[in-house]
Order: C-alpha cells, then sequence, then structure tokens
C-alpha cells in the first residue's frame, strides 16, 4: 500500500507498507535545506544520515532477556514518562497529546482508506 499526504505550504510525503514483500525499512525526509536518512529499522531507530556525517544512538544495554530484538529502545519512552510524572506534567512536551491525537486520526482514515475496520466499528 502506498499513501500520498499532503500538508500546508506546498509539503506532501510518502508512505509505503506491505505485508507481503520485504521493503526496506527506512525513511527518507527531503527539504529545502537537505535530507535525513534512517538508513534502517525504523522502529527502532539507531542512526541518523545528513549531509554533515551520520549521528548514532545507541541502544540501551539490556539488563534482562526480551522477547522482541531491540525492544530496548522503549526505554527512551519510559525515561519520559517518568520525567513527566516526576514533574507533574500531564503530557509530554516531545509528543503532546495533540500530535499523539493528529497521528492516530492520520493511520485511521487510511485504513478506513484501504477498507480495513475493526470488529467494534462496524457497530458504532
Amino acid at each position: 500500500m502506498t499513501c500520498s499526504l499532503k500538508y500546508s505550504n506546498n509539503r506532501t510525503a510518502t508512505v509505503t507498507t506491505n505485508g507481503m514483500a520485504q521493503l526496506p525499512n527506512s525513511l527518507v525526509i527531503i527539504g529545502t535545506k537537505g535530507q535525513i536518512k534512517v538508513p534502517d529499522v525504523l522502529y527502532v531507530a539507531t542512526k541518523i544520515e545528513t549531509k554533515d556525517g551520520v549521528v548514532d544512538f545507541p541502544l540501551p544495554k539490556p539488563t534482562a532477556f526480551f522477547n522482541y530484538p531491540d525492544s530496548t529502545g522503549l526505554a527512551y519512552e519510559a525515561i519520559e514518562v517518568r520525567e513527566c510524572i516526576k514533574h507533574g506534567h500531564l503530557e509530554s512536551i516531545i509528543m503532546p497529546l495533540k500530535d499523539s491525537e493528529l497521528l492516530a486520526e492520520i493511520m485511521d482514515s487510511i485504513r478506513h482508506q484501504v477498507g480495513v475496520l475493526y470488529p467494534e466499528e462496524n457497530a458504532m
């Protein structure tokens, strides 16, 4: 499935996914000042590449067994939740609720457009 998203100021995004084919799990953002590449394993990115070089974001070393490879990357989310709770914040400055809601709306819209409905949605 390929999805084209249109944004203000003539900006666009194209997303391609397929459950039946092996596709590169990567991301390229192209803008007026250059591009940013996340070369592999997008769901647990450990580096970005720009015209200025490569920046590495190593995963925390696991202290226990995890069922899913690289799931120690979720530690960053847990740390952010802890910091928010510690400081009495109701939402993250990094990923505010409005951004999470917008992302969910976009994903639901795409899912509906390709005909994927959850059983509980049929009751609505």
